[in-house]
């Protein structure tokens, strides 16, 4: 194929300028870089208006009650990552005790609550309170500490119903 200068047609029908290619129909036709910002910026403006007009829960947090959130654990082993690194693993017991496991290995124990739409948690080697709200995230699900951004969610990213195996403190050492 001829590469050559697109220019505007001319005003004598019937003729073809000598620098002007003629291209098939089904052939792309090369975009001078004006145009080719102007189809960005349109195919942008078209993502855009789509991503108005899908269902405005697709991109909600909905805070888990402490009911779903029971429901959603109980008998369960979870597993969390912060920005994409292993946080950490919580086994939920009866009587809303857990299990909370470090990415570490070593473990600790405690005791979860509810205080209003919170779940809240102490731990043997720390007895103060650490609330957060569980999020339901379109399809995924999130932990964010009370007064935390969202930026520091921890991710679930995993269930199952295997208990976790802790080291024991200072083994090796």
């Amino acid at each position: 194929l001829q590469t050559g200068t697109l220019s505007q047609p001319s005003s004598h029908q019937g003729e073809c300028p000598q620098d002007l290619v003629r291209l098939p129909l089904d052939s792309p036709v090369p975009l001078t870089h004006s145009a080719a910002v102007q189809t960005r910026q349109t195919n942008m403006t078209r993502i855009a208006i789509l991503l108005l007009l899908l269902p405005g829960n697709l991109f909600a947090e909905e805070v888990l009650s402490p009911e779903a959130f029971r429901t959603h654990t109980a008998g369960s082993t979870l597993y969390f990552a912060q920005n994409g690194v292993a946080f950490g693993v919580e086994q939920y017991l009866p009587d809303n005790r857990s299990i909370w496991q470090y990415a570490d290995g070593t473990c600790t124990r405690g005791k979860w609550y509810a205080k209003d739409d919170l779940i809240c948690f102490v731990y043997e080697d720390n007895p103060r309170e650490q609330c957060w709200n569980f999020l339901k995230k379109g399809n995924s699900f999130a932990a964010r500490a009370l007064g935390r951004e969202p930026e520091s969610d921890l991710e679930f990213i995993g269930q199952n119903e295997t208990p976790i195996t802790c080291l024991a403190p200072e083994v090796g050492s």
